[in-house]
């Protein structure tokens, strides 16, 4: 019975890091496009120019 409580926690530690992570990855990228965001349209207005 240890065993697989000891494996019911492992899993949900995996899961909920892998959640968290997954979270904070989402919110870099998307404030390194509302920081950058001029930037970027600026780029993609010359790129659509050609």
């Amino acid at each position: 019975m240890a065993a697989t409580l000891r494996t019911f926690v492992l899993r949900l530690h995996w899961a909920l890091g892998l959640g968290a992570g997954l979270a904070l990855v989402l919110t870099g990228v998307t404030g390194a496009i509302a920081r950058y965001e001029a930037a970027l349209q600026e780029w993609i207005d010359t790129a659509s120019r050609w």
